[in-house]
This record gives C-alpha cells, sequence and structure tokens, in this order.
C-alpha cells in the first residue's frame, strides 16, 4: 500500500507541473496578443505556436497529461475496491 501512495504522490505533483505550465503558456500567449492588439473588439486573435511547449512538442505534454490522469484514476479506483 506505501508504494500506491507514493506513486499516487508522483503522479499528483506530475499533473501539478504540467497544469503549471499549461498555466504559463496561457499567460505568455496573452501577453503576445497584449503586444499585437492594443483595443479588441469581439473575439480575441490568439496565434498559437509549439513554441510555447517543453521542446516544442504540444503532443509531449497532451500525453504527459493523459498519462498521469490515466494512473491517478486507476490507483484513486483500485483504492476504492480494495
Amino acid at each position: 500500500m506505501a508504494s500506491n501512495s507514493a506513486f499516487l504522490n508522483f503522479d499528483f505533483q506530475l499533473v501539478l507541473i504540467v497544469g503549471a505550465k499549461l498555466e504559463v503558456i496561457v499567460d505568455e500567449m496573452a501577453l503576445q496578443m497584449k503586444d499585437v492588439n492594443s483595443v479588441t473588439k469581439g473575439t480575441p486573435l490568439v496565434c498559437p505556436s509549439d513554441e510555447f511547449f517543453w521542446f516544442g512538442h504540444p503532443g509531449f505534454v497532451l500525453t504527459l497529461l493523459h498519462y498521469t490522469l490515466f494512473v491517478v484514476n486507476l490507483l484513486l479506483s483500485m483504492n476504492m475496491y480494495i
């Protein structure tokens, strides 16, 4: 049982790290949009790019997030049945 809680703790930390990175990406995109347009009417135009993500690969961040959420869900459901 101790190994499950240690692994679960690692996955929660990983989710927090990836979530913090996604928050930084949203902030950088907002700052980029602010530099382009001073006043925006309607939907703001945001130009997402791969340069905001780790190693320039957004798929890596998405895969990491999917994996950690799957493992956390699996471990929590296993703990509910035991």
